[in-house]
């Protein structure tokens, strides 16, 4: 896995590999972007789109998803199995990093992505031994509020412009904030 991490090009997007590329995970522009933040190990992207699929593709980092848009269907295939399950708004999906899936959005999606760069862990948890990298248990569209403020904090702070700089959106993104709402294997 690691390997694939470090052929990724310096594009200021949430990419996945598809098709033994780094590509971006949907196509298009989001209409909210951190990437010229000053948020270090964390994009976040507001992604609104029609109907359309993401083909199978990996994740290079930890992945948290705040569905915004529905009630929706999200037809997903992940570890061999698929399904088709309808998401409501404020709920929260968690794909951990190396996780291959596809998803398909019958009915269109907004949604706010998070991704966390494995570096962030080890900034926030020094003193533990993670190896290289923590394991999130995946989980689709669950509900946690906390996860979702957070979310939503960022958010807010993007369209604001960062007015307290990379420290509120830094702070807000660092893991430790997770770690009690998102299950870790």
């Amino acid at each position: 896995m690691a390997s694939l991490a470090e052929n990724r090009a310096s594009v200021p997007r949430i990419c996945v590999w598809r098709d033994r590329a780094c590509v971006p995970l949907s196509a298009g522009a989001p209409t909210l972007s951190s990437a010229h933040s000053p948020w270090n190990g964390a994009l976040l992207e507001r992604l609104i789109h029609g109907p359309h699929t993401e083909d199978t593709h990996q994740h290079l980092s930890h992945f948290l998803v705040l569905h915004l848009g529905g009630p929706s269907q999200i037809a997903w295939r992940f570890a061999g199995k698929t399904g088709i399950k309808t998401v409501a708004p404020g709920e929260i999906s968690v794909i951990s990093r190396g996780t291959e899936d596809s998803t398909s959005f019958p009915q269109g999606s907004k949604r706010i992505v998070l991704n966390l760069e494995p570096s962030i862990f080890k900034r926030v948890f020094p003193e533990e031994d993670f190896g290289n990298d923590v394991e999130l248990i995946d989980q689709w569209s669950v509900e946690d509020r906390q996860v979702e403020y957070i979310l939503r904090g960022l958010e807010a702070d993007l369209e604001a412009g960062i007015p307290a700089g990379g420290l509120f959106g830094e702070s807000l993104s660092m893991p430790s904030q997770f770690m009690s709402s998102v299950d870790t294997a």
